[in-house]
């Protein structure tokens, strides 16, 4: 038993990856943290990944495997491994991302500063990342502290956290019915209307944005509005403020969707004000200049 180094769950869902799967799962086989568990849950994969998992399982007892039999989504598959994880605390992994070797035993040192059972203890931790594109890279700025009404404005804690099981346990999961969010609804109800995340400000998590496989920003407007107004609902409890930045997000740099008239008038009729009529034309005319950037071509 690991007194001083609690069991650590990381799990990591994934579809037909089989060769970045292997890149994430070394990154965690590497953590210089002692204790930990690796929970992959293949989601209907085709392309070996069920033999390669298996290769790898005999070589590392750390490893558990759990696979679906056709494709149920990422949010089913991030709930099975969160009910079947031992670990006293849990983290994630995409599996077209990795760790730097630092990841895990940084979240514990972080843990362990604050007192436990202190009110102004965090709800969960979050880590800075280094993302990967077509043309380099660049590291996230991300704010030192976030409340449930911050991440309403962005999703600024990312697509991982450190936390407790038993946290992760009471929000009842990812939601299986949204096609996008499903992170960031996540967050909102872990931290509730008074609680709040804390960063740890290295960054040791690198984001691959450089490969072919589609991305939620890539989400088709129609599908991603329906999650997003499924999101919106459910924040009625921190005010119509931090849900009409909500409905405003799918209208970011990082989207790029246009708010069309209709997407306008809907907003004036649930949120009416002059202040966020502005800030709705401001972002359609920001997003209209991104689009016509996009298209112009380059004269040699």
């Amino acid at each position: 038993m690991h007194v001083s180094h609690p069991l650590i769950s990381v799990y990591i869902p994934t579809h037909n990856r089989q060769l970045l799967l292997q890149r994430a799962v070394q990154s965690v086989q590497a953590q210089d943290y002692p204790h930990l568990e690796i929970l992959i849950v293949d989601d209907g994969s085709t392309d070996g990944t069920e033999a390669a998992v298996n290769e790898w399982m005999r070589g590392d007892g750390r490893i558990r495997y759990f696979r679906h039999a056709s494709a149920m989504g990422a949010p089913t598959a991030r709930n099975l491994a969160i009910t079947s994880a031992k670990g006293e605390f849990i983290t994630g992994l995409d599996d077209d991302d990795w760790f730097d070797q630092q990841r895990l035993s940084q979240f514990w040192t972080a843990w362990q500063a604050h007192p436990s059972g202190n009110a102004a203890h965090p709800v969960f931790l979050y880590g800075a990342d280094i993302t990967l594109t077509s043309a380099g890279t660049h590291a996230h700025h991300k704010p030192v502290r976030v409340q449930a009404r911050d991440l309403c404005q962005s999703n600024c804690v990312g697509n991982q956290i450190f936390a407790p099981r038993a946290t992760w346990l009471a929000s009842g999961g990812f939601d299986t019915s949204l096609h996008a969010w499903q992170d960031l609804d996540m967050w909102i109800r872990m931290l509730g209307p008074n609680g709040h995340g804390q960063l740890v400000p290295t960054a040791l998590q690198h984001i691959d944005a450089g490969h072919a496989s589609p991305r939620i920003s890539g989400l088709a407007k129609t599908r991603l509005a329906q999650s997003r107004n499924q999101v919106v609902s459910s924040a009625a409890h921190l005010g119509s403020k931090a849900q009409f930045l909500l409905y405003c997000q799918m209208y970011s740099e990082y989207y790029g969707h246009v708010p069309d008239w209709g997407d306008v008038l809907y907003a004036m009729r649930a949120w009416p004000s002059t202040q966020h009529l502005l800030h709705l034309l401001s972002l359609r005319r920001k997003r209209l200049r991104q689009q016509r950037q996009q298209t112009t071509p380059t004269i040699a």
